[in-house]
């Protein structure tokens, strides 16, 4: 059975390690590194909006033997991350191989199959926006209860705020090492 409430040192311990991060490649890795106290999972995935703001990419993986190692396009009409992403709201799948013949995909039509029985995913938003999804998938059915959308949704929004923070610095840096009266370098 799930616990209900977060274990206030192992939660501290998960936002100091994406507080330390010192770079986005660092924090990325860090970001699918959720204890599994906080929440049980077998599978964490992390798709980021694309820079042009359209669509996303997969862009992490803990738990799928990392079989994504590329920044993989997510559709945004025909997958469970593209679903969250667009609709900018949280989802749980109790049961991803009941009711139809047709499998849901995580990201993409094309991946490969993967042993997922249950999702919940939520977006990753930065004030008004959202730039992300966070998810977890299980590989038994109904692994995930109504609660694991609220913890989830804990979870993201520490991740939302370090990404943002970390994306607002390295772009004050880049605005910083730029002539303005030149517009170059």
């Amino acid at each position: 059975r799930e616990r209900r409430s977060f274990d206030a040192a192992t939660f501290g311990g998960y936002l100091h390690s994406l507080r330390s991060c010192e770079n986005e490649d660092q924090l990325l890795n860090a970001i699918c590194l959720v204890p599994r106290e906080l929440l049980p999972f077998d599978g964490c995935f992390l798709v980021l909006k694309s820079a042009g703001g359209e669509g996303g990419y997969l862009v992490r993986t803990s738990g799928f033997e990392e079989l994504f190692l590329g920044n993989l396009l997510v559709s945004d009409r025909a997958s469970v991350a593209g679903y969250v992403l667009g609709k900018e709201e949280s989802l749980r799948i109790p049961d991803m191989k009941s009711g139809s013949a047709k499998k849901r995909a995580l990201f993409h039509e094309s991946e490969p199959l993967l042993n997922v029985r249950s999702v919940t995913a939520v977006p990753l938003k930065a004030g008004r926006q959202t730039i992300g999804v966070l998810g977890f998938t299980g590989r038994r059915r109904g692994q995930f209860d109504a609660s694991t959308i609220k913890r989830a949704e804990i979870l993201a929004a520490p991740v939302a705020d370090a990404l943002d923070k970390i994306r607002s610095y390295k772009k004050l840096k880049e605005r910083e090492g730029r002539d303005f009266l030149t517009d170059g370098h």
